[in-house]
């Protein structure tokens, strides 16, 4: 099984996953209670015969997640781009295969303006008879652009080298949280293309670096 088709099952795994979670949510709050305060649906209502059957397929969609898991992580264990993309804070075993596994070739990105775009990270704005439209997204790859959204989301949310960063666009840019995610998720595609395209290395503070170079400019 090839990576590609490797993330896609995973990606079906998921989506029936959250299906069976929200169907759950759903008899609960019928009953005016909730699942994850661990409050009981009554004994001899219909519902709880329900909440029982979807208990075990749930239990039987983490079991297999798990296997997943492990399974992207031997794939990362035994390749050197996908090691060095799980390096970068926010990318996992299974954000890293992903990404890889969509790209394939990073060559085939003229820069990384192009990337970005491709990834629906950036919008471009239309022009018709001198006139604009506005801007807006071109067509992009939504399973790239969720995984950079989500890799932004845990940066700003935990400790890794990349948070002072993004406390950098806060508050020495004054970028609004939203403006200052989506910058994160720019950054971490930009650093990830390089690591596909050429062989770099993560390199944590390298941001520092180019902000030396522009005040110095």
């Amino acid at each position: 099984m090839d990576q590609r088709t490797l993330v896609s099952y995973y990606d079906d795994e998921v989506r029936a996953g959250v299906r069976l979670l929200n169907q759950k949510s759903a008899l609960y709050r019928a009953e005016n209670k909730s699942w994850k305060k661990k409050e009981q649906i009554e004994p001899n209502h219909v519902n709880k015969f329900i909440v029982s059957q979807l208990n075990e397929k749930i239990e039987s969609y983490q079991e297999k997640h798990k296997r997943y898991e492990k399974e992207f992580e031997k794939i990362v264990k035994n390749n050197k781009v996908l090691r060095s993309l799980k390096s970068v804070p926010g990318l996992g075993p299974i954000s890293s295969v992903t990404i890889l596994s969509i790209v394939i070739d990073g060559r085939r990105f003229m820069s990384s303006n192009h990337y970005l775009s491709y990834c629906g990270l950036v919008k471009h704005e239309k022009f018709s008879g001198g006139r604009s439209y506005g801007r807006r997204l071109p067509r992009y790859s939504r399973r790239l652009k969720g995984v950079y959204v989500s890799a932004a989301i845990r940066v700003a949310s935990t400790e890794n080298p990349l948070r002072e960063y993004y406390e950098y666009l806060l508050n020495e840019k004054k970028l609004p949280v939203y403006n200052a995610k989506n910058a994160m998720a720019r950054y971490i595609a930009k650093i990830s293309l390089g690591i596909i395209k050429n062989g770099e290395k993560y390199k944590p503070y390298k941001w520092r670096e180019n902000k030396k170079e522009k005040e110095a400019a």
